[in-house]
């Protein structure tokens, strides 16, 4: 049996390179991956709202693996 370990505190700040973060921008708001992404979700529309963070381990505080302010997205 997998048995979960819960983190109590863990750092998930990150810095992008300047130009690997234009890079991956343009590829976020390109107009055919928009729509894959608006197909997929079956609605008509998304927008990027140049929102990024690192996914973070199962803590109490952070049940959806992410960090606790991005989870109201």
């Amino acid at each position: 049996m997998v048995r979960l370990k819960i983190i109590n505190k863990f750092d998930s700040s990150f810095v992008l390179a300047p130009e690997a973060r234009d890079q991956l921008f343009a590829l976020l708001i390109g107009e055919n991956f928009l729509a894959q992404v608006a197909e997929a979700a079956q609605c008509l529309r998304v927008e990027f709202t140049e929102l990024l963070f690192q996914p973070v381990p199962y803590t109490t505080s952070t049940p959806k693996g992410m960090p606790a302010e991005y989870e109201q997205y």
